[in-house]
């Protein structure tokens, strides 16, 4: 199985690979963005792009992991949405920088907002001192080793089961 390199603009994927795998075409359908292949060339030298991402088989993505140098890793916010997925952001970009300035915004204490995570694109969140922390039943390790605490899986609905128990003490 080969990896896909692309990069996400505002509505589609860009990539070089003119063999879109089932990873990138399954992305690219829950997105409901399109892919476009192009040559090199072809790209412009002012193009700004949201992040750029790998998909590929698990086996295949823990390989391009291992091998990203080590400028990548500590230049740009590295993180998983899913075994499948690779993304590489702005150190910046991330869930945890969103809510403190969406938090901070709408005039709310950290301490005020509780957040629900299962995947590794989720440790900035749960990296917050303040926030609580709900992990996912289906959550990797990394994130249920920072959760106040754990609920059910996303199929047995563990955003309203947490909900329920922890707000409405049900």
């Amino acid at each position: 199985m080969k990896a896909n390199f692309h990069i996400e603009v505002s509505d589609k994927f860009i990539t070089l690979d003119h063999f879109i795998n089932y990873y990138l075409s399954r992305e690219s359908w829950l997105t409901r963005m399109s892919i476009e292949v192009c040559g090199f060339k072809d790209i412009a030298k002012d193009l700004k792009f949201t992040k750029a991402m790998f998909s590929g088989a698990p086996s295949e993505m823990e390989r391009v992991y291992r091998h990203l140098p080590k400028e990548v890793i500590e230049k740009y916010n590295v993180s998983t949405s899913d075994k499948t997925l690779i993304e590489i952001n702005s150190k910046q970009a991330s869930k945890g920088n969103a809510l403190k300035e969406l938090a901070q915004k709408l005039n709310l204490r950290q301490d005020e907002i509780m957040i629900f995570g299962d995947q590794k694109n989720d440790i900035s969140m749960f990296d917050v001192p303040d926030f609580y922390k709900v992990a996912m039943g289906n959550a990797v390790l990394e994130i249920k080793k920072r959760a106040n605490y754990v609920t059910r899986t996303n199929n047995e609905d563990g955003i309203a089961y947490a909900i329920r128990r922890l707000i409405f003490n049900e």
